[in-house]
């Protein structure tokens, strides 16, 4: 039956009835407590990100791994923050990962997006609190750009560690008054 819903995957789009990706979601269930099963149902769900598969499926795959997602997920999913369509989800998959692969990920990522892509990215490392270099958004506090230097300032508050509170103290933050 999970095979039969891997397969529903290729074709799976929004507005059909999601009854055949289901088992997939069940399985993620199911493997509660039995890491082999777990794994193995992980790297199925990081190769379908790889293949052609319809946006809707991709979602909904980001949506499994940000449940049973490790480490091994995170090449995959980085792979999708640049693009428009599914960085959200991606984004949403990593920030809860609990491997700082995932942190690194994000962090990667920001430079070579664009701006809206990049707020988002900069969020959900706010979001993500642990393992976030606050050095690098430390940087992104001083950008020109006065959205992106306060997604920076946000984040740093969000993370609400005693490092972030003194790289905010310390940041020279874009004045829009100038």
């Amino acid at each position: 039956m999970l095979e039969q819903a891997f397969e529903a995957l290729k074709t799976y789009k929004w507005g059909i009835d999601p009854k055949g990706i289901k088992p997939i979601q069940d399985a993620v269930v199911a493997t509660h407590g039995n890491a082999a099963a777990r794994k193995e149902l992980e790297s199925k769900l990081a190769a379908a990100l790889d293949t052609d598969i319809p946006r809707a499926a991709k979602d909904s795959v980001c949506r499994f791994l940000k449940t049973i997602g490790t480490a091994h997920s995170v090449p995959a999913l980085a792979k999708l923050l640049h693009d428009t369509e599914l960085s959200h989800m991606a984004r949403h998959a990593l920030q809860t990962i609990d491997a700082k692969e995932a942190a690194s990920a994000l962090v990667n990522a920001i430079d070579k997006a664009p701006k809206k892509i990049k707020i988002g990215i900069i969020s959900s490392l706010g979001a993500r609190g642990k393992d976030v270099p606050v050095g690098a958004l430390a940087k992104i506090v001083a950008d020109k750009d006065p959205e992106i230097s306060a997604a920076g300032a946000l984040a740093l508050g969000a993370i609400a560690s005693h490092e972030s509170a003194k790289a905010l103290g310390l940041a020279k933050v874009n004045d829009t008054n100038k």
